[in-house]
């Protein structure tokens, strides 16, 4: 398996010659997101006209993406992986997961024919990318949101053209939020303006944001009136399709039934764990009424962001005493309130990084207060979710060692299909790593923050049953929900949150607890192999330098020799004397 060598010395960036033909396969791929997804291109940091477009939402363009990608796909299937550098080779398996994935799910759901919810989207993240990105002058961003706003009206009217019977569950997700994007974003566009100089350019987003409000407000009239009676369709991919995605892109030979297995061990090892740390806390409590103490516990709305900063400035802190991870210089964390748009993204805290092209060392933490409109049950219910106990994990996961580093230090790696196809089971996995290395490192030690961490990983164990289950007919929606407020202990909005992420991102939330458990097997995999010479720092930054790749790919990239197959791993986590009951009934 190859002498045994310190991290101190692995990097992604690989020495031998460029192959031309991968490169040019590269530079298409490039291209094809920035004309295809503008939107997305303006948030990696690819600067241009695009930034002044909505993607193409017509039966014409999402023909032409469909094209796109099927041609990339198959100049990558073209090119033999054993003629290209070690670096390379991962590359092109992870581009070709994930344009697999595209092809197959576009196929089955259509994106503008199916999902109202994605024109939202992509007003709101065009828009907002302008007004939160300091990224070029006020001038050159506020004409880059004019550009963005005067295509509004003309998106959302075809928008309208092109669905077809979506699932009711996605009109529905589309409705909840039409509202609160039209309101927020008119006032987020009014501070905007305010700031600029009194100009034509004042002027016409003056009037052409009200122009694109108006088409907002249309298009919610819309989903009421005319899509949601005929939104028949079916949200769920399917056991066949959910299964391929996962070896895929995900790149790991689990089945759903083995993860809801899985899930399912997780949970019920999870909860043994949290009844007994409940006891030594409060001897003879409930842990749900526990649960519902510690989360009555928050700082006041006015120092939430101060309460924050201080749970960041210790993990970063720790971080370098320990050596646990290299701090890029320059590295840079900003704190503001999260803006109105993006509440229902970020409902208690959330990271937002500077585009990855620009190589950019300033990532922002957006930190949600209660606001004066707030009923008092979303007042209530925002501040519980901002525990003096939950702060200190959610802090390191969102910024250090979680997304904040492992975002610059990816946006650093030097390799443009790893910008561009960054793996969930990744970039998810680390955060909840994250969690549990800092606390065995001795970070997280008291015994009430520890309590709410595992009441987390348990919502990451039921997320793992609920995905599988909503996607293979296993669980309805109906049933999702009662089953988060009943084994994770989530309120009923906040449960309705979660299962329509899941109908609508599938996979998505099942990479928290799964991409966890493949990291920790490639490290203890690397300790075994370094024995004294393994240095758990070195190892981070050798992992963080190859961007977001997927467990298998990492291991791969890292040469890490395996003890156990991924499917040998989970069997022995997930081991059960009896076949599982379907997940509803658990």
């Amino acid at each position: 398996m190859g002498t045994a060598k310190s991290h101190r010395d692995a990097a992604p960036a690989d020495t031998e010659p460029p192959d031309s033909v991968f490169e040019r396969v590269v530079e298409r791929a490039t291209r094809a997101v920035t004309e295809l997804d503008p939107v997305r291109a303006s948030w990696l940091g690819i600067r241009g006209r695009h930034d002044h477009f909505l993607a193409d939402c017509s039966p014409e363009g999402t023909e032409k993406a469909r094209n796109l990608f099927a041609e990339l796909l198959t100049a990558l299937e073209a090119i033999d992986p054993g003629r290209l550098s070690p670096a390379r080779r991962i590359d092109r398996e992870l581009a070709r997961g994930t344009l697999s994935t595209l092809a197959s799910v576009a196929t089955q759901r259509p994106v503008w024919r199916t999902m109202p919810q994605a024109a939202m989207a992509e007003v709101l993240s065009g828009i907002s990318v302008h007004l939160v990105r300091e990224c070029g002058t006020p001038e050159k961003r506020g004409a880059a949101l004019l550009g963005r706003l005067r295509g509004v009206p003309a998106f959302l009217a075809q928008a309208q053209r092109s669905l077809h019977e979506p699932p009711p569950v996605f009109t529905e997700v589309a409705i909840l939020a039409a509202e609160r994007t039209r309101r927020s974003l008119a006032l987020a566009l009014n501070d905007f303006v305010a700031g600029l100089p009194g100009s034509s350019l004042v002027r016409s987003l003056e009037r052409t944001g009200s122009e694109a409000m108006e088409a907002l407000a249309g298009y919610e009239d819309f989903l009421r009136s005319d899509l949601m009676p005929r939104s028949t369709g079916d949200f769920r991919l399917g056991a066949s399709l959910f299964n391929s995605i996962l070896r895929e892109e995900h790149h790991t030979p689990m089945e759903g039934e083995e993860l809801v297995m899985l899930g399912e061990r997780i949970y019920h090892q999870t909860l043994r764990e949290i009844r007994a740390l409940a006891g030594r806390i409060r001897p003879g409590s409930n842990w749900s009424r526990l649960l519902d103490e510690l989360q009555g516990e928050y700082p006041p709305p006015e120092q939430l962001v101060e309460a924050y900063r201080i749970a960041v400035d210790a993990a970063r802190r720790f971080l370098g005493e320990r050596n646990l991870a290299t701090l890029p210089e320059g590295e840079e964390l900003v704190y503001i309130r999260t803006p109105l748009f993006a509440r229902r993204r970020f409902p208690h805290a959330g990271y937002l990084p500077c585009g990855a092209s620009d190589r950019a060392v300033r990532g922002i933490l957006l930190v949600t207060s209660p606001e004066a409109a707030d009923s008092p049950a979303r007042h209530r219910s925002l501040l519980r979710g901002h525990s003096v106990y939950a702060i200190p994990v959610r802090a390191l996961r969102e910024t250090y060692p979680g997304r904040h580093l492992q975002f610059v230090h990816a946006a650093r790696c030097g390799r443009p299909l790893r910008q561009l196809f960054p793996s969930l089971l990744f970039t998810q996995g680390w955060t909840l790593y994250c969690e549990e290395m800092m606390r065995q490192e001795g970070f997280l030690a008291d015994d009430r923050v520890r309590f709410l961490q595992l009441c987390e990983r348990l919502l990451c164990a039921c997320r793992v049953v609920v995905d599988v289950g909503l996607h293979t007919g296993r669980m309805t929606v109906i049933e999702a929900v009662a089953f988060l407020m009943r084994k994770a202990k989530l309120e009923r909005a906040d449960a309705v949150k979660e299962v329509y992420r899941c109908c609508e991102q599938p996979t998505v939330m099942m990479s928290c607890l799964v991409g966890k458990l493949l990291l920790e097997e490639v490290r203890d995999d690397e300790r075994e192999r370094l024995g004294s010479a393994f240095e758990l720092g070195a190892f981070h930054d050798a992992v963080l330098g190859q961007g977001a790749l997927p467990p298998d790919l990492l291991r791969a990239a890292l040469d890490v020799p395996r003890r156990r197959t991924d499917r040998e791993m989970f069997h022995s986590l997930a081991r059960t004397t009896s076949r599982p009951r379907p997940a509803p009934a658990g």
